[in-house]
């Protein structure tokens, strides 16, 4: 069993790291206000100062927090993750973030990328949990491997996109999930990513330009 940092207690945190305990897991957590731990300290579960204390010594680190302001406290502050874990450290981010903090989590975390990630079990964890579908599967890999070769072309999925978003207004039907997914896809199609794979919008997430 893994040795697991859990941060943010919250109404789901809460229930996926006791899961976790459930399944054997040796688990390690931190919330922001101590009182949430109390149940985790009564089944004696280590309870953390820091969310750099929970990462020493895990091998994953999952974070479920409420918003941006508590992202970058608990992944980029003075005591957070990325600082703090070691190389080869597989770090889950289940919090709902604005595309631009998401971003600044993952430019800050591409050292750990470049310190040899097993790019295979990261696969496996995504591939098995929550987000793991047929797309996560194909698409991911090639993120990954950075292979842009198109089998449906990003320029293709931004007019879908925009078709989808048409017949939502004319339908008065509000659509706040595909706009922002689209206004991804659009800034991508303007970077000139358009004829690359539709998954080639990880990198603008990532800032990052295509090789070649």
């Amino acid at each position: 069993m893994s040795t697991v940092a859990f941060v943010g207690l919250g109404a789901m945190g809460s229930r996926m790291a006791m899961n976790l305990h459930s399944a054997g897991h040796q688990l390690k957590v931190f919330n922001r206000s101590r009182g949430k731990t109390k149940p985790f300290a009564d089944k004696g579960i280590q309870v953390c100062e820091s969310p750099a204390a929970a990462v020493q010594g895990a091998e994953f680190v999952c974070s479920i927090v409420s918003d941006d302001v508590a992202t970058r406290e608990v992944m980029l502050g003075a005591s957070g993750i990325v600082s703090a874990a070691a190389a080869g450290t597989i770090i889950l981010d289940s919090s709902t973030n604005t595309p631009a903090m998401s971003r600044e989590v993952a430019k800050a975390a591409q050292a750990a990328e470049a310190a040899g990630l097993d790019l295979d079990a990261t696969m496996e964890v995504l591939g098995e949990g929550a987000a793991g579908s047929r797309v996560l599967r194909t698409k991911l890999q090639k993120m990954l491997k950075r292979d842009f070769a198109p089998q449906f072309q990003l320029e293709l999925m931004d007019k879908d996109l925009r078709y989808f978003l048409a017949l939502a207004q004319e339908l008065d039907r509000p659509a706040p999930l595909a706009s922002l997914v689209r206004s991804q896809f659009q800034a991508a199609r303007r970077a000139q990513l358009g004829k690359l794979d539709s998954c080639a919008v990880f990198l603008q997430a990532a800032g990052e330009k295509p090789k070649g």
